[in-house]
């Protein structure tokens, strides 16, 4: 049955090959026209996008190497500064331990041999007795206090000049932290471009998957309704067919066995009626005489009599003809219950076809319906939120770009300006304040080296959890595209707050630097204004003595 429903098939022209060749054409012609232009757009898209990334790597990568290059010319000159201080420092240790020892074997041999300083030394001893003694010892006190005087003052120039290469020093950080901040958002904003472009792509791609499947769906149940429409005609006429065979041959043997049983039944009525006469003679003896018992049941003797006639004398023929016209009618109704089965089969194949193309139907036609929805529940307001977003960080982008230009020249300029001002400070400190000021820059250097770790550690993690985004978007499709905005905001403001976090810590730093120095400030200024106190205490000694020694 089915080789011949595909003959037929062929024979009538339905089938896979049997479409009109002009929606063919048309439809492949679309298909074709549209493919190669959302391919050549998605190679302009990835081509710009590659390039732009390939631009913002570089601009990262320069100023990696810069930042890397200033470090550098930072760790130097400061180690040079070092070694000029340590190399002074000793010079002078050196110049003052030479001349002391000049001094003293001066002391001492003009003490032994020299005459003049043995009367010196008498001239010293009656100056303490008269009290002039008392006035050089003044002079000298007065002299020591303007060293004192001048030691504070190179001290506290030496100070100011140290809070100034601080606050240089906290500058040039801030300038750090603020170009790596906007690289980081930079990158940030160019991983977001990348996103937005990626579901850019995925909005073409399913956009032109959709309409691909439309079109195929479109072709497949026109075809199916046809091949519907063709096995329910020959399905209907094989129907058609099987009735009226079976309605004929069937009527054909119907008729046979009525005449058949019309005919007997003719036969024995006239028997009967022939019979009838002797049948009321027998009943009338039967009724006179009296019963016997046969076979455990009471009859009449004539009963067996006509019993055992009656089988004498019925025919063999006639046993022959009742057992052929047996075997007929049982093969009558063998063939009919076959035909019974075939229809029944071909009804139920019949059904089921239709039921598999009614289901085709309704999934084609729910299929049809999700992407029609689909495509009406993407809103043009989400495609124009994502051009505008696209646009502002276009924007955004180049004017980061001209900033950080702006802010690298002038931190060439600070740097400029700082190196000169370590050049003409390099001859002002002493011991105390270098230790101070080399622990400070330590210190510095490691907080410094700290954030740069922590900010690489939070980009590696960024770029982690983006990879983890990105695996996630491709699983998962357009409905996660919220998600995965409102993520990304969020991670863009948590860095926002440990920024904050970290510049709040900086300042709390700064503060307590300047609040752990400001005793040392307060105790020289007292010491100054105590020295002079002195000072002035012991010029009235000198005028009271001066006048006591004119009196």
């Amino acid at each position: 049955g089915s080789k011949d429903i595909v003959q037929n098939n062929h024979k009538r022209g339905i089938g896979r090959d049997s479409l009109p060749p002009s929606l063919g054409r048309s439809q492949e012609a679309r298909s074709s026209r549209s493919t190669s232009a959302l391919e050549k757009s998605l190679r302009r898209e990835k081509e710009a996008l590659r390039q732009s990334q390939v631009l913002l790597l570089r601009q990262a990568e320069q100023l990696q190497i810069e930042q890397w290059q200033l470090q550098k010319e930072r760790e130097a000159h400061h180690q040079q500064l070092m070694q000029s201080q340590d190399k002074i420092q000793w010079s002078k240790l050196e110049l003052e331990h030479q001349a002391k020892k000049k001094h003293q074997r001066k002391h001492s041999r003009s003490r032994e041999t020299d005459p003049d300083m043995r009367a010196l030394t008498q001239l010293h001893k009656s100056m303490r007795s008269s009290g002039v003694m008392e006035v050089q010892m003044a002079h000298r006190q007065a002299r020591h206090m303007e060293r004192l005087q001048e030691q504070l003052e190179a001290e506290r120039r030496e100070r100011l000049a140290l809070e100034q290469r601080i606050m240089v020093e906290q500058r040039e950080r801030d300038h750090w932290q603020a170009a790596e901040r906007k690289l980081k958002e930079q990158q940030d904003a160019a991983m977001m471009q990348e996103q937005l472009e990626r579901l850019r792509r995925d909005d073409l791609e399913s956009e032109f998957r959709r309409q691909v499947l439309t079109q195929s769906l479109d072709v497949e149940m026109d075809k199916r309704l046809r091949e519907s429409k063709y096995h329910k005609e020959v399905i209907e006429d094989r129907e058609r067919h099987l009735r009226a065979s079976v309605e004929k041959h069937a009527g054909g043997v119907i008729q046979e066995l009525v005449d058949k049983l019309w005919q007997e039944r003719t036969q024995k009525q006239e028997s009967w009626s022939e019979q009838r006469p002797k049948l009321d003679v027998e009943r009338q003896s039967l009724e006179s005489h009296d019963w016997e018992p046969l076979d455990g049941v009471l009859r009449p003797p004539v009963y067996a009599e006509r019993v055992n006639l009656r089988q004498s004398q019925e025919p063999a023929q006639a046993q022959v003809q009742v057992r052929e016209v047996l075997q007929e009618l049982e093969q009558e109704r063998r063939l009919r219950e076959s035909n019974e089965y075939a229809l029944h089969g071909l009804l139920h194949e019949q059904r089921r076809k239709e039921e598999e193309v009614q289901a085709a139907l309704r999934a084609s036609m729910n299929e049809v319906d999700r992407l029609r929805s689909m495509q009406n529940d993407s809103p043009t307001h989400a495609q124009a939120i994502r051009e505008q977003m696209q646009g502002l960080m276009v924007k955004d982008l180049k004017g980061e770009v001209s900033s950080l230009q702006e802010e690298k020249l002038l931190l060439h300029r600070e740097f400029a300006e700082c190196r000169a001002a370590f050049e003409e400070e390099q001859g002002q400190r002493q011991q105390a304040l270098e230790k101070a000021f080399r622990d400070r820059e330590l210190k510095a250097k490691e907080i410094t080296d700290e954030l740069l770790q922590v900010q690489e550690e939070r980009i590696q993690h960024l770029k982690a959890q983006l990879q983890d985004l990105e695996k996630v978007q491709k699983g998962r499709g357009l409905q996660h595209e919220k998600d995965l905005q409102t993520r990304m905001l969020r991670l863009m403001d948590q860095h926002r707050e440990e920024t904050a976090e970290n510049e709040k810590r900086h300042k709390a730093e700064r503060e307590r630097l300047v609040n752990m120095y400001r005793p040392q400030l307060e105790e020289l200024r007292r010491g100054l204004q105590r020295s002079r106190e002195e000072k002035e205490q012991a010029e009235q000694e000198y005028d009271e003595i001066l006048r006591q020694a004119i009196t």
